[in-house]
Parts: structure tokens; sequence; C-alpha cells
């Protein structure tokens, strides 16, 4: 049918057939929202309490634990030489040049017969100019393997020096406990008062492990060049330091 011909009789227009709307979808009332909540916390709540059951009977996961250090331990058998164990720089401080020849000896006794023993002694010394005091250096250091026992001799050369301490007349005596180096050090200073020069000896003792070692510093030069107990202290120490890491078993 052409679009300027009227419609006939049996002719009707064709209606476009339109989906319906859906109605809006129905809102919960507050009794609904209010038991969705409580719902939600029971839940909650059961998770928790799952949780510190499971958390009460499971196995704690091991936390490794580095196992402490074991004590340390010195040997002696390798020295030839005890002086080499020595640094004899520090003496020419106080006096330029040896005077005599150094002197050592290595002692080893058999296994379960005894203990370990090396010594050394250094001799440095110079005159000023002639008829002056002569500046004297020595070191002596004393090294002996032990099964603990050096800890009663200490004990006993603090008795002593204190009798000393109290009974010298020729002599400032000092001594004191030590921190810092072993497992038990003291030390020991004398300085003699009198003539036209100065005497000091100073001693330095540690304990460490199965190792005793023990160094004796002795100068003697004019009062204007005392050596205090500080620079004493600082020398005494490397020596001990040097022969602990010398005859520390690897």
């Amino acid at each position: 049918m052409s679009a300027l011909q009227p419609a006939g009789p049996g002719d009707r227009p064709e209606t476009a057939v339109l989906a319906p709307v859906p109605p809006p979808p129905d809102r919960p009332g507050p009794v609904l929202l209010v038991a969705g909540a409580v719902a939600l916390v029971v839940v909650l709540l059961a998770g928790v309490a799952i949780g510190v059951v499971i958390g009460r009977h499971s196995t704690p996961t091991a936390v490794p634990v580095a196992a402490p250090p074991g004590p340390v331990s010195y040997s002696t058998d390798t020295v030839r030489d005890a002086c080499a164990l020595v640094d004899t720089a520090p003496l020419i401080r106080w006096a330029s040049a040896p005077r005599r020849a150094p002197t050592h000896e290595e002692v080893r006794e058999p296994t379960g017969q005894g203990y370990d023993t090396l010594d050394c002694r250094v001799y440095y010394g110079h005159s000023i100019s002639a008829g002056s005091p002569t500046n004297t250096a020595d070191l002596w250091i004393r090294v002996e393997t032990t099964d603990g026992t050096t800890v009663d001799d200490l004990a006993a050369r603090k008795v002593v020096d204190a009798r000393l301490l109290g009974e010298s007349e020729l002599a400032d005596l000092t001594s004191g406990e030590s921190t810092g180096i072993g497992t038990h050090s003291y030390w020991r200073h004398a300085a003699d008062k009198y003539g036209p020069s100065i005497d000091d000896e100073y001693l330095f003792d540690v304990l460490d492990g199965n190792l005793s070692v023990l160094v004796v510093l002795s100068r003697t030069g004019p009062p204007e060049s005392r050596v205090g107990r500080t620079e004493f202290d600082a020398v005494a120490r490397s020596q001990v330091q040097r022969i602990l890491d010398n005859l520390r078993r690897k």
C-alpha cells in the first residue's frame, strides 16, 4: 500500500509492543538489616574462636638459637723463641738501643705432667752524656699454660702488694684490678723516690682461658723523663694482646 493511499477498512496500523517495566525491587526492612548484621558478627566471632583454638593446639615454630662460643684456648706448641712474641719498638722511646742480647727459654712438660712455660728478657739502654744517669728499659715476659689455678696466684700477689704498700719507705707503690683484656687482669706500679734517677717497675698480669701472661717493664732514667702509669699500661697491654693473638687456637 502506498503511503498516499488512505487506509482501508481492513488495514490497521501496526502497534509497537513494549515490554512491561519491572516494578522496583523491594527494599529490606529494618528487621532484615539488623538480622544480617547480627549474623555477620556471629561469623566473625566464630572465626576468632577457631583461630584461638588452633593457635593453642598448634606446635610453635622453633627459632634457631646460635650455640654459645666455646671456651677460649691457647697453645705454645709452635713457639721456638719466646722473644719472637714481643714487640721491642716501645722500648726505644725510653732507651735507644739494646745494651745486651735478649735471653729466652721455652719449657715444655710431658702431657699430663705439667704446663708449658715461655720466658723472654729484653734489655735496652743508653747514656745521655758522660757522668749523667743511664737510661735503661727492660722487658720481661713469662707465659704459662694453666688449668685456671693462676687466679689463686693473682689473689696471693694482691695480698703481698697490699702489705708492701703499707710497709715500703723507698717506693711509691700502687696496684689494682684491670679490665678490657682477659678474664682476670691485675697491674702494679712501683717507683723509687730517691737517688739521682727514677726507677720504675710496672707489672701487668693477665689470665685468659688456659693461659697466663705476665709482663714486667723496668725503666731507669732522670726525674725529668719520668714515665707515667698510663704509658706503662698501654705498652704492657699491647704486649699481652700481641701474645694472646699469636697463641690463640684458630
